[in-house]
């Protein structure tokens, strides 16, 4: 038996999708006639063009995310609504589709960043269509961050891709019986977490993380299995993040990736390799 890899596990992919901040001189304000700011509850809206290379948790070759962040601001800099939708085109023609929601919220004294939010995949670069609902959680702080996703098929039945005979022969009773071999593909229920952050000396005020964590699959035919994952981020200004990625469990091996994410329409200054502030990272 053999797992395929031809379906995105699109929540995984989405843990690593970010947006960006859209402030340009007050973050959540827009200047009205006579030069005084009033609240844009619609403000910070930014674009997102992101590139991953390389075979990574249930994708081959890569693929390109374009991406929108909405916020809706309850309060500025300290909470908001979001919805996140994305298109994803992946190296070898196929299209998926994802929509998502949420909420954040900053607290003003520890500048800590707590963050949850529900998402629908659809994906169409297989043989077969699936769709795949998800849940993220997440906190974010000045040295230590914590995320997690949880992700359910739609429909966790496998479906069958090729069947064909190995060349084995034996016997069944009085009968001689030939040997078949089966590629299937399955859509994987799971979850992931990773934890890291700027903590490393010398490097976390250039704009540097790092993070680690692991991750549990499961499906239909497939069985089940774990995996560990680390990737490091580089903050190589306000509005570009290269990522290179380490994964490895028992259904794709080990594989190492590479991503870069650029935004459009922050208003940013390019502020080369430094930290980034915790008010960006609330419209991220």
């Amino acid at each position: 038996m053999k797992t395929a890899r031809s379906v995105p596990c699109l929540a995984v992919m989405a843990a690593g999708l970010v947006a960006g901040t859209a402030a340009a001189q007050q973050p959540g304000f827009a200047v009205a006639e006579g030069g005084r700011p009033t609240l844009d509850r619609f403000g910070n809206r930014n674009y997102q063009l992101r590139t991953d290379v390389g075979d990574g948790i249930g994708y081959s070759q890569g693929y390109q995310t374009f991406g929108i962040f909405q916020p809706f601001m309850v309060q500025p800099d300290q909470s908001l609504l979001f919805i996140n939708p994305r298109g994803i085109l992946t190296f070898e023609g196929n299209f998926v589709g994802s929509l998502g929601g949420g909420m954040r919220w900053m607290d003003p004294q520890s500048e800590r960043i707590w963050g949850m939010g529900g998402w629908f995949d659809q994906d169409t670069t297989g043989d077969f269509d699936y769709g795949q609902w998800g849940v993220s959680l997440e906190s974010l702080g000045n040295i230590l961050d914590v995320r997690a996703n949880i992700y359910l098929p739609k429909d966790s039945a496998a479906n069958v891709l090729t069947q064909q005979l190995d060349g084995r022969v034996f016997f069944v009773g009085n009968n001689i019986g030939l040997g078949r071999e089966t590629l299937y593909q399955s859509p994987l229920a799971g979850g992931d977490f990773e934890i890291g952050g700027a903590f490393i000396p010398g490097f976390s005020d250039a704009g540097i993380r790092a993070y680690a964590g692991g991750y549990y699959m499961e499906g239909d035919v497939a069985g089940s299995g774990y995996g560990v994952k680390a990737r490091a981020e580089a903050l190589v200004t306000q509005n570009l993040i290269v990522n290179v990625g380490w994964s490895n469990d028992p259904f794709f091996d080990t594989n190492l990736t590479a991503a870069v994410t650029w935004y459009l329409g922050t208003g940013e200054s390019p502020m080369w390799f430094q930290r980034m502030p915790q008010t960006t990272r609330l419209y991220q």
